[in-house]
């Protein structure tokens, strides 16, 4: 499988790893479909954790950016979306992070990090 997406034991966060395979233009609404199913069965707000075990290029960086953020049904502005966390020392995904804080793409609430943990650190416990 190229990606996982699950309840985050202990947290109140989703968290997606991306591995090498993945196919973003092929996947992404997968994986959209799959956050919304445990965003709709929570009870409370939760964080997004993408974790990018992959290098993608720029062209899907931007398609996955607009998928997300502008997309016909924008998975990252779910009212049950509280924050999201991009797991990744890409420069390039950095910069459309800062981008998508626009309104543009609806003034998006992304902070990037390095790693998993760094994200847990900012997420509440249950």
């Amino acid at each position: 499988m190229s990606y996982k997406t699950r309840k985050l034991a202990g947290y109140d966060a989703i968290l997606t790893e991306l591995y090498a395979d993945f196919d973003l233009e092929q996947e992404i609404g997968q994986v959209d479909m799959d956050t919304i199913a445990i965003l709709e069965a929570s009870d409370r707000k939760l964080a997004i954790i993408i974790d990018f075990q992959t290098k993608l290029n720029f062209e899907d960086i931007l398609l996955g950016a607009n998928t997300v953020a502008r997309g016909e049904a924008p998975v990252w502005h779910h009212p049950k979306v509280k924050k999201v966390y991009l797991v990744s020392n890409d420069p390039a995904i950095q910069a459309v992070a800062k981008g998508m804080s626009s309104p543009t793409f609806g003034s998006l609430n992304i902070q990037v990090v390095h790693s998993v943990d760094e994200a847990k650190v900012h997420v509440p416990t249950i």
